[in-house]
């Protein structure tokens, strides 16, 4: 597998509602700062966030995302755990798949 879909699997497999992130932005920050992005971490109220740059001055580029997801509902309704980091006939599932985990995994690598 890529690095991107590892790192999918790995922010999948984190129930993370807001306010409660599991550790998703402590996987993705130490990653950026590897590479050189000064990160700083934001509170607003109990939510947590974060910024990370890189570079002085302009251009600007920006991504932003979010590492929480809808609440599940009801588990029984769903044909596989949703954090279980699922890949079904080469379709991965799970919470956060299309919005927006993969995304941020892409960001990131």
């Amino acid at each position: 597998m890529s690095a991107t879909v590892d790192l999918t699997l790995d922010l999948i497999a984190r129930n993370s509602v807001t306010p409660a992130d599991q550790g998703c932005q402590e996987v993705m920050t130490p990653r950026l700062a590897d590479v050189g992005f000064q990160i700083e971490n934001l509170r607003y109220g109990n939510v947590d966030n974060f910024w990370a740059t890189r570079g002085q001055g302009g251009p600007v580029l920006c991504f932003a995302g979010h590492t929480d997801a809808a609440p599940t509902g009801p588990l029984e309704e769903w044909k596989s755990d949703p954090y279980k980091r699922p890949i079904r006939d080469g379709v991965l599932l799970g919470r956060g798949a299309a919005d927006m985990k993969s995304a941020l995994a892409a960001m990131v690598t």
